[in-house]
């Protein structure tokens, strides 16, 4: 499904690149709440330009991505693997992910990806989750929609206020709950 955040291509200092992993995509998962009551999600995934950008100076020939970011060759490399790296939330929702206290998004990440990441690095991805609208299907489904805002790797560890299932996370959203 072509994307409305993105375009199909990228052409940074005379290389193309292939933007369409980053379209958006759906998931399913199930989830057993603490009484042991079952609910199903349907997620859109979408991801935002700082997958595939940075804050860097400009130069001709630079893919040029909104006002003060450009196109980065690494964070597109390591794109590659953010839908197959989301994917794993749908697949495994107990994996933990953690509400940041800065930007108060949450945040998810993976010690080993291709390419392989700079010494002592790791691979965050930073994203929120909300009700869709309409909230329920008619199969039932709850509907979320789940943002990337940012990926990329870095060094250290970032500050958590929570830490939940991501399923959690979502069973909560999907009530209303805050977090």
């Amino acid at each position: 499904m072509p994307s409305l955040w993105h375009p199909p291509k990228a052409m940074h200092l005379n290389v193309e690149y292939n933007l369409s992993h980053l379209f958006q995509h759906f998931g399913q998962f199930e989830w057993h709440d603490d009484r042991g009551e079952a609910m199903a999600f349907s997620v859109r995934v979408r991801y935002s330009d700082h997958c595939y950008s940075d804050k860097l100076a400009f130069v001709p020939g630079c893919f040029r991505v909104g006002r003060d970011r450009v196109f980065c060759p690494i964070r597109h490399a390591h794109s590659l693997n953010l839908p197959t790296l989301m994917g794993t939330l749908f697949n495994r929702p107990t994996t933990t992910v953690s509400f940041t206290a800065k930007e108060r998004n949450w945040s998810v990440f993976w010690l080993e990806i291709r390419p392989p990441l700079d010494p002592g690095h790791k691979y965050f991805a930073f994203f929120h989750v909300e009700r869709s609208t309409p909230p329920r299907g008619r199969d039932g489904r709850h509907h979320l929609d789940l943002v990337v805002e940012s990926a990329y790797q870095r060094s250290g560890s970032v500050e958590v206020w929570h830490r939940f299932p991501f399923g959690k996370v979502a069973e909560r959203t999907a009530r209303g709950i805050r977090i």
